[in-house]
């Protein structure tokens, strides 16, 4: 098991020296063809995975004119499973955000009130009831909820209030076996 605040601590290097492509997980420093490779195989018609690349590599582009050397590439669930997997051995294989969600005990309902545990996993669920985004819940900050999520490709891995989307961005909180979460 991990105590969540040790991954979250993990999680947070690569604020601001990541960039989001799908299916990645932890690639260092891609270059434009993996990015390309990566990107077609989404079922997007071809000039929104034109403008994704796009993105991205402006993006990446950005981070390195700002001297980041090391550049990480991750998706949503990427960014969770390259360090369950890699550095604490817990999973095998690949995982998306609704196989996560699916090996997740004590789901519950996001409401307006709810208070998660640091270490929760967050979901936005999408219209047939998957797991179609993942994030973790990294603390708090002035009484609301924070969140480490690998976010989009104009943004990386970032870290914010959980509701900065919107209350109704996230719709399920759950615990993954082996994350020891901590009460906020």
């Amino acid at each position: 098991s991990i105590i969540a605040t040790t991954l979250i601590d993990d999680l947070r290097f690569y604020i601001g020296r990541s960039i989001y492509v799908w299916g990645a997980q932890g690639k260092l420093n891609p270059d434009k063809a993996w990015i390309t490779n990566r990107e077609r195989t989404t079922d997007l018609a071809k000039y929104k995975q034109d403008k994704n690349i796009e993105r991205i590599m402006t993006l990446y582009n950005l981070l390195r004119a700002q001297g980041v050397e090391d550049v990480y590439a991750f998706d949503c669930s990427g960014l969770l499973m390259y360090h369950l997997q890699q550095k604490y051995g817990i999973f095998s294989g690949d995982a998306s955000a609704d196989t996560l969600y699916r090996r997740c005990t004590a789901v519950a309902d996001v409401g307006y009130d709810f208070k998660p545990d640091i270490g929760m996993l967050v979901f936005k669920l999408n219209f047939s009831g998957d797991a179609s985004h993942v994030g973790i819940v990294s603390g708090y900050k002035d009484g609301v909820a924070q969140v480490i999520e690998c976010y989009g490709r104009d943004r990386g891995v970032i870290e914010q209030d959980w509701d900065a989307e919107g209350i109704a961005y996230w719709d399920k909180v759950g615990v993954l076996p082996n994350i020891v979460t901590v009460s906020g």
